[in-house]
């Protein structure tokens, strides 16, 4: 048997048992070469949660990886002989396609993906509805648009997989609204060998937007691609063998999304800023929500044009947390973003589909007035503050002593978000990882010899403390800043 990863794949059954995933509502496990009945030992638990609840309908669903099919028939079995009733909406599905369908249905489900990672990697992506009512979902199943897949005496398995794509296509034309081909502009869809173009196609086709596909065929494999289907990586743009005006990448399960020009990959503070304008165009006066280390590098730009930036902590399930939160108070959401690319719609819904046709129109407006997407980058950078990429390094440091040492080394740091710096025009942020030997340092600067000073004055209390930890960002940052 291949080697396992204990990581949070393994965990997320007792997590289960335990209750955090009623309690919290989002839970999630990914793991490396997770071996057979793992999931079917987890979805026993996914199904006494369930009927500990009273709930007995479940939406599962997953991307196109190579363990995917067999982690989902593990999950169906084990939920079927639980009694619970499984709505199967197959195997190369996206991630935004669940979310937006299980929503409408009105039940619990689950995604079996493990997003950009390479493809020895899987994990399930959990959502308990503690209002789940299922309404829907049994009309549907009395009107006959579902089929049985399996049955036990307890409980069946549903095909709706048909239904559920015809569903989600027609959805999202009705959300895009209008939107024209660009004139002048070449654009290139390259769905990293994920799952997600065939929805897009189908979308694009009856929107009449045409489209250059790269990458466009399912490989579970991922083998054109490098680490897998990421599209923060800058070595996964590839030649694209055109010239093109705008390359639209999609990750492996279709939820988050970059783009790239001739100039390579367009930094994330600059399509955010973007992003959010064109919304502000759409939707009025409002608020975009970003991680803390994105929050600070669009803000300037972005709040004296009547778009509030609210900082969130990092991580999919802050960032969806945040948005949902200020929707509560009634304001009015423009969407959000995070570095990594999740790209968040006003319902905290991060999907690439949409993402790409947002940008298509951005292409199309710019083009009518004789601007591309280039020109428009190029304008965001001349008034942007400085910052650098993003420095990811392993270290077997602990995270808290990081942090105790970096909040009694500068005053007035914060520990919102591992720990945040934000003083006379520099900020930093530094977070340790929960599932690995890692840290991650984001900081931008006013111009950039702060930006440079600011590191300078950073590395000073790391070298003194954690001379390893200090030589490691030495060695990155060489890497990244040229």
């Amino acid at each position: 048997m291949a080697p396992v990863e204990m990581n949070k794949f393994y965990q997320l059954g007792q997590r289960i048992h335990d209750g955090i995933l009623e309690e919290k509502g989002m839970d999630d496990g990914r793991g490396k070469n997770i071996p057979a009945n793992c999931a079917y030992e987890v979805g026993l638990e996914i199904g006494r949660a369930l009927t500990r609840n009273g709930q007995e309908y479940f939406l599962l669903s997953g991307d196109g990886r190579k363990d995917t099919p067999r982690i989902m028939d593990e999950l169906s079995s084990a939920l079927v002989e639980s009694g619970i009733n499984v709505i199967y909406a197959g195997a190369q599905s996206t991630t935004p396609l669940f979310e937006v369908e299980r929503g409408k249905l009105g039940i619990s489900g689950a995604n079996v993906t493990a997003s950009h990672q390479d493809h020895e990697y899987n994990g399930i992506k959990i959502i308990y509805d503690r209002n789940a009512t299922a309404n829907t979902t049994k009309g549907h199943i009395s009107e006959g648009k579902f089929h049985i897949r399996t049955q036990s005496e307890q409980a069946a398995c549903y095909d709706a997989q048909e239904f559920l794509r015809d569903d989600y296509i027609t959805q999202r034309c009705e959300d895009i609204g209008d939107v024209t081909q660009p004139e002048n502009t070449t654009i290139v869809y390259d769905a990293m060998q994920g799952v997600s173009y065939s929805l897009f196609e189908k979308v694009a086709e009856k929107k009449g937007i045409s489209v250059l596909p790269f990458r466009q065929f399912v490989d579970p494999y991922f083998a054109r691609t490098v680490g897998g289907p990421d599209p923060s990586n800058p070595d996964n743009v590839p030649d694209y063998g055109v010239p093109f005006n705008l390359a639209i990448l999609v990750d492996g399960d279709g939820d988050r999304c970059g783009i790239a020009t001739q100039n390579g990959l367009v930094p994330t503070p600059y399509f955010s800023v973007m992003r959010a304008r064109a919304l502000k165009e759409e939707h009025g006066d409002g608020v975009f929500v970003a991680e803390y280390a994105l929050a600070s590098v669009i803000r300037e730009i972005l709040e004296p044009e009547g778009i509030e930036v609210i900082g969130s902590k990092r991580g999919r399930k802050n960032l969806i947390a945040s948005i949902h939160k200020e929707s509560d108070k009634q304001r009015n959401v423009l969407g959000g973003a995070e570095i990594g690319l999740h790209n968040f719609d006003k319902y905290a819904i991060d999907d690439g589909l949409m993402n790409a046709f947002e940008f298509i129109k951005i292409a199309g407006n710019l083009s009518s007035e004789g601007r591309t997407i280039d020109d428009e980058v190029t304008a965001i950078a001349n008034s942007c503050r400085q910052f650098w990429p993003e420095i990811r390094v392993k270290s077997n440091e602990a995270k808290d002593d990081v942090y105790s040492a970096m909040s009694k080394s500068f005053e007035n740091a914060s520990s919102a978000d591992g720990i945040i710096y934000d003083q006379n025009g520099i900020f930093w942020n530094i977070r340790g990882s929960s599932n690995a030997n890692e840290f991650t340092l984001n900081i931008n600067a006013t111009n950039g010899q702060t930006l440079e000073e600011g590191y300078q004055d950073l590395q000073r209390v790391v070298e003194i403390n954690f001379p390893k930890l200090s030589e490691a960002f030495d060695s990155r940052k060489r890497e990244l800043v040229r």
